[in-house]
């Protein structure tokens, strides 16, 4: 409902004398601003409470979706890519925050409770004319909850002494959310032992209220998380990875008149340290902290088309500092160095409008300038630079059965700062930032069709992205890694979805990807999507639900550099709900239930996944 005829409503119950007054407030349970393309073929949005099973990381609630991948070497700290995109080329949000950091393997939202998140937004394909920098490959948007019924939440996982507790409160205008969850390290299906142990205390209150017209939104969030294990295939015997401490701090705030503007600030402050024992040999410590500070405004001015929008965003890393200590075994200092003082200011303007040139077609384009500024205060180095991108959807609904859509848009990422400037020691070995690093670029098209013909739904998407100076690690010997560009890499995918819904109460659905990606030389690109098929079932009655999860991956022979091979392997996950009354809910999930041995990705350091699990949880409503 808009902000206008809420008000209207309001207004017409407040001047009816012969019945009481009653305020009625409409929430969208959303982050309230929209970007173009948030409704696109190339959009998944999940709804957690309906989809995840048993989730651990944040990566849990997003591994079943077509074109998503897990990626790197699993943990908490568990990575994934979308269609062949990971790391920095994946921008993170959290309540519309950037969540921007110098791991190697990437951002991700391992400091919130899965308990905590409400609904995840999944853009594919190249953004960057809406985003920005680090949405060359996509966007995962997530929202946290809001105004649901209050509970208690419990969960156990006796195989690695799992336990979830988690609250949540919520009343008209404002949610909030308090966790604890602990887990000891894992084991695989032949008892070798994961480094997956973790503590987490974490937060959040988030608040939504109308004034008059305007809806203002404010949240805070913060995480406390201690001794995270690394899972690795290297521990214990050659590398043992700790992250003692990892502090985040996630603020937002915005205010907004829904048919004129949107304005909203935000800061996200972390701080972590990580241990690199190397058994007889050293133990290398790493710090580490930044401020992350922005904000966006835009303003409807429909003079192009029938819905415009213009406005700027900023975004600037602060005290991005990182230092290092080495020891050797019995303690004694080697080495203190300062590894990297840093910088990044990033300032853009952007435009977006919409067409709709008739009744079943709509045309929507995008245009963004970035201007970047990066900077190393402690060898005096900087970098400058710009980039132009611009989008173009357009989406044909031949009947109300058949709808067809085609997207083009044009992508980029400025190299991070480690990837500059940092030259230190990491969970894999030495890296060797380079400074002399160009920007990528890409171009990217997708294709997508969708019928709808009675209970069956089926989705097709094919896509294709070009990108020019890539960026890949590569190594220089055992114990040293560096970054360089490649002239360019191609990658293509093919993702299809089929959705048949046998009773009111039974649903089946089938997803199928492929993907390959090569350089200029016809060399595999890393990180790539394995070929895979999952089937899914969900049946819902009044006292119980049933999710199954069936997932085939096949083999994956051709590697990249830094990878090694899968084998096939089929994994199933099942999760059951017994609604007891309304006031309480018993879950329980498995995982593995076939007791499979297997990695989650093709990096080669890449730990085997934990055996076949059982877990129970209850939820308490009140």
């Amino acid at each position: 409902m808009a902000v206008v005829s809420l008000a209207a409503l309001i207004s017409t119950l407040a001047s009816t004398p012969s019945q009481p007054i009653e305020k009625i407030y409409v929430f969208s349970n959303r982050h309230h601003f929209e970007r173009l393309g948030e409704k696109s073929a190339q959009t998944d949005i999940i709804n957690v409470e309906s989809q995840s099973i048993s989730p651990r990381t944040f990566a849990d609630l997003i591994k079943y979706t077509p074109g998503i991948t897990l990626n790197g070497q699993g943990g908490l700290f568990q990575s994934y890519s979308i269609r062949g995109f990971s790391k920095s080329r994946i921008r993170t949000e959290i309540e519309g925050v950037p969540i921007l950091t110098d791991r190697r393997a990437g951002n991700s939202l391992s400091f919130v409770d899965p308990e905590f998140i409400e609904s995840i937004n999944i853009k594919k394909g190249p953004v960057s004319a809406l985003y920005g920098s680090d949405a060359m490959g996509g966007v995962v948007s997530s929202s946290l909850k809001s105004h649901n019924q209050s509970s208690f939440n419990v969960q156990t996982q006796p195989s690695d002494e799992q336990i979830s507790l988690s609250l949540l409160y919520s009343n008209d205008f404002t949610s909030s959310g308090l966790s604890y969850r602990k887990a000891n390290n894992s084991k695989a299906p032949n008892d070798q032992i994961l480094h997956t142990e973790y503590e987490q205390f974490s937060s959040y209150i988030k608040t939504e209220q109308y004034f008059n017209e305007l809806l203002a939104t404010a949240s805070v969030l913060v995480s406390q998380t201690n001794d995270v294990g690394k899972s690795s295939a290297l521990y214990p015997t050659e590398r043992v990875t700790l992250y003692p401490s990892d502090l985040h701090s996630v603020v937002s705030a915005s205010l907004s008149n829904e048919s004129s503007w949107y304005a909203n600030i935000f800061h996200h402050y972390q701080n972590w340290d990580s241990d690199v024992l190397r058994p007889e040999k050293r133990l290398n410590t790493t710090s580490y902290q930044s401020h992350t500070l922005g904000g966006l405004y835009y303003i409807y001015v429909p003079y192009i088309s029938e819905n415009d929008r213009i406005g700027i965003d900023l975004v600037s890393r602060r005290g991005v500092k990182i230092d290092e200590v080495e020891q050797d075994l019995d303690s004694n200092l080697n080495s203190k160095t300062d590894v990297l003082l840093g910088s990044q200011e990033n300032f853009a303007v952007f435009m977006e409008s919409t067409w709709h040139l008739d009744n079943v077609t709509t045309l929507s384009t995008g245009f963004r300038f970035d201007k970047f500024y990066q900077q190393n205060d402690l060898l005096k180095q900087s970098k400058h630079d710009d980039a132009v991108n611009g989008s173009i959807a357009l989406n044909f609904s031949a009947n109300e059965n058949w709808t067809l859509s085609a997207e083009l848009g044009t992508g980029f990422r400025m190299p991070t700062l480690s990837e500059l400037y940092f030259n230190g020691e990491t969970p894999r070995g030495s890296t060797l930032g380079n400074p002399n690093l160009e920007p990528e670029k890409s171009i990217g098209l997708a294709l997508s069709s969708k019928w709808q013909i009675s209970n069956l739904e089926i989705q097709a998407n094919i896509y294709h992205q070009s990108i020019d100076n890539y960026i890949e690690r590569y190594r220089i010997s055992d114990e040293l890694r560096s970054y360089r560009n490649l002239e360019q890499g191609d990658i293509q995918g093919f993702e299809m979805y089929l959705s048949y819904k046998q009773t009111k109460d039974f649903t089946h659905s089938l997803s199928y990807q492929w993907q390959s990606g090569e350089d200029q030389e016809q060399k595999i690109l890393a990180d790539l999507n394995t070929p895979e098929i999952t089937y899914q079932t969900a049946i819902s009655s009044q006292q119980f639900s049933i999710k199954n999860m069936l997932r085939y991956r096949f083999e994956k022979n051709e590697v990249a550099d830094g990878e090694k091979p899968l084998a096939a392997v089929i994994v199933w996950d099942l999760k059951t709900h017994w609604y007891v009354n309304e006031s309480l809910t018993v879950t329980l999930s498995g995982l593995n239930l076939l007791d499979k041995e297997y990695t989650a990705s093709a990096d080669e350091d890449a730990a085997l996944q934990a055996e076949r699990r059982a877990s129970v949880g209850l939820n308490f409503r009140f």
